[in-house]
């Protein structure tokens, strides 16, 4: 009886502290769910406290913003240091523009000056002649384009100007981005339309039947184009014997039908696929063929350029034809006016001979 009597007890005991603790943890959990619907706190009693999750849901977006701000604060200060770098290089120019002035009204000519360069709005660049001369190790050249020309090759300049430039240089500018041929001499001067147009001072004038066709090839896409697909097309043909040799025995070869399981999946693909196909295999070809015209284009352009160097006259400094065909003038001048004062000795020569003769006449018959 004992015995069951203090296991009764034991129980009730075990009752009583299991519900104190419940409603212990009850009161903690009102406290803290304090604002909460009944539903929502028995969602969170039966499947568990989100409060943790939530912290840190809450630490994380916290964080997200911590950082946006910081890159914020970095792009804005990159956008200072960008702006200040601007106004920097602004403030150089306007000072060297200043130095450049201040120069010119000192004497200093020889560098550009902003009425010097400067274009009135609405002015129509002017046809201009051109001079050639060579550039030497004695006399080298200045270029717009590189700073410096190559010793022994031809700079042209507009007449009566110091503003130089290869001439391989420029025929390579105006094939390859002609709109920047016109802005080196601050557009004033019609470059492309006066020296390699149907103007009177055109240098295509020296170049002769041989630059004619090449002027024509690079002048017109559609026939260099068209001079490329059959010139393919002639040594395709002629080379058809050996292509048909190789294509039959690579199809009855066994390193092709080795891989039929990668490449039978292709063959037997749907019909759009097929289609796909076709058009990237289109698109390559026809992008390997832009390439081959590009290099072709350039070996044409290498070629006028040579052709420049050879043809087109030197007008000023060593070598220059002008100055020889004055020497030339000048050697036939003096040979006439020697021509002239021979003949005048002779004449007076024969004025004293008759003079003697005629005293010699008048001694005798006195």
């Amino acid at each position: 009886t004992m015995m069951k009597t203090t296991t009764t007890a034991t129980l009730l005991l075990s009752i009583i502290t299991l519900w104190t603790t419940t409603v212990a943890t009850s009161r903690r959990y009102n406290k803290r769910l304090s604002g909460h619907s009944n539903r929502n706190y028995l969602k969170k009693f039966r499947g568990g406290s989100t409060e943790v999750q939530t912290s840190i849901a809450t630490d994380e977006h916290d964080n997200e913003k911590v950082v946006a701000n910081e890159k914020a604060k970095a792009i804005e200060e990159e956008q200072k240091v960008l702006k200040w770098r601007l106004e920097q290089q602004h403030l150089l120019q306007l000072r060297s523009v200043y130095l450049t002035e201040v120069l010119s009204q000192r004497g200093i000519t020889s560098i550009p000056t902003v009425s010097s360069v400067a274009t009135l709005d609405g002015e129509v660049p002017v046809s201009v002649d051109w001079q050639c001369a060579m550039s030497t190790k004695n006399n080298p050249k200045p270029c717009l384009y590189s700073f410096d020309a190559q010793v022994g090759t031809k700079v042209v300049a507009p007449v009566n100007t110091d503003q130089w430039i290869s001439l391989g240089a420029l025929n390579r500018l105006r094939r390859m981005d002609p709109t920047k041929v016109e802005p080196m001499w601050h557009s004033k001067y019609a470059i492309r339309e006066a020296w390699f147009g149907e103007s009177e001072f055109s240098m295509m004038q020296h170049v002769g039947i041989q630059g004619w066709v090449i002027s024509t090839l690079l002048d017109h896409k559609f026939v260099l184009r068209s001079l490329l697909l059959s010139t393919l097309a002639v040594a395709f043909a002629v080379f058809m014997p050996v292509i048909e040799y190789i294509v039959s025995r690579f199809m009855v070869s066994g390193v092709l039908w080795s891989a039929y399981k990668t490449w039978g999946r292709f063959a037997n693909a749907a019909l759009p696929f097929k289609l796909l196909m076709v058009q990237m295999l289109g698109k390559f070809l026809g992008g390997r063929l832009d390439a081959l015209e590009s290099i072709v284009r350039n070996y044409i352009v290498e070629c006028e350029c040579s052709l420049l160097e050879n043809t087109v006259p030197v007008t000023v400094g060593e070598g220059s034809e002008m100055l020889e065909d004055d020497q030339d003038d000048l050697g036939s001048l003096s040979g006439i006016e020697e021509d002239s004062e021979d003949e005048e000795e002779d004449d007076i020569d024969g004025f004293d001979d008759e003079s003697s003769s005629d005293d010699y006449d008048s001694d005798e018959y006195d």
